[in-house]
């Protein structure tokens, strides 16, 4: 069972599974019963909340790719699991794209990163006027309607299938890439994967100095990290635009670290232990009793 199925309308099915004597596990990858109140889908995933916390007791596994999001989920069920998020290196195995154009600076997101976009829209208006021609912003999958009316910005529709996504990100030739986040309870539980899909299309990334990415980037070494506000991504920004050695140094570093941790090839073994006990050869806890 994934993410937003446990609904009312679902609940008579989940029933049935949860009664069928087989191992159950939920995997989600986000905190869905807390979305902040700007989130677009905020007041649609309140008609799943009570069922997500309903079921979680009742599983025989939970599946999170965060120790964060773990924490936050223990307190409604003891079989929480991290397996982290990792790139299939089938699909992320195109070109590094350098040519002697513009700087291209990307941003790749569902429309629901919106609001994370509007935080640096200000910043990226400055970046477009003070390097001119000599930079491209590339907005996929989400944008805003003043970025997508200023000179410089080609927008990307959101495609909904991972598999055209990330043959997409590659054929960008991203330079930059920029992963904004506000600093709530919910995004504290995200993952860092899109450190690890910029770095795999050959970008180096600026990332909001808050969890996860406080957790997963070495600042100048494998990513930018931006304080909040207009000048911290400014000067973020203008630091890779105007030094390549140090790009070429964040997409080297980066790129080790994605290969030696990050890959399912180097991930499978955690995946298969996990899904090993769950089909019966080791003990799996039991779920709760639920009383929720």
């Amino acid at each position: 069972i994934q993410r937003y199925f446990p609904l009312q309308e679902t609940w008579p099915f989940i029933e049935r599974i949860l009664g069928s004597g087989k191992p159950v596990v939920y995997d989600v990858d986000d905190l869905l019963f807390d979305l902040p109140g700007e989130h677009p889908e905020a007041i649609a995933f309140q008609r799943t909340r009570p069922y997500i916390l309903r079921l979680l007791p009742r599983v025989h596994a939970v599946t999170v790719p965060t120790p964060a999001l773990q924490r936050e989920l223990g307190a409604y069920s003891d079989v929480v699991t991290v397996l982290p998020n990792l790139l299939d290196e089938r699909l992320w195995s195109g070109p590094v794209r350098r040519s002697d154009g513009p700087v291209v600076i990307g941003f790749a997101g569902t429309p629901t990163h919106e609001p994370d976009l509007r935080r640096i829209e200000p910043a990226l208006l400055h970046l477009l006027e003070r390097f001119g021609e000599g930079v491209e912003l590339v907005l996929q999958g989400c944008s805003t309607p003043k970025l997508a009316g200023a000179k410089q910005v080609r927008c990307v529709p959101f495609r909904d299938q991972y598999t055209t996504y990330a043959r997409e990100l590659l054929d960008q030739g991203l330079d930059i890439g920029l992963a904004p986040l506000a600093d709530n309870r919910f995004n504290r539980c995200k993952s860092s994967v899109k450190l690890w899909e910029y770095t795999a299309a050959g970008a180096a990334g600026v990332y909001s100095a808050v969890p996860p990415y406080l957790n997963g980037v070495v600042d100048q070494k494998t990513g930018m990290l931006a304080e909040q506000g207009e000048t911290g991504w400014v000067e973020a920004v203008t630091r890779l635009v105007t030094d390549h050695d140090l790009r070429k140094h964040i997409v080297r570093n980066a790129r080790q670290e994605l290969n030696r941790a990050w890959t399912l090839g180097a991930g499978l073994q955690t995946y298969q232990d996990f899904y090993g006990r769950v089909m019966g050869r080791g003990a799996l806890p039991q779920p709760r009793d639920a009383r929720i």
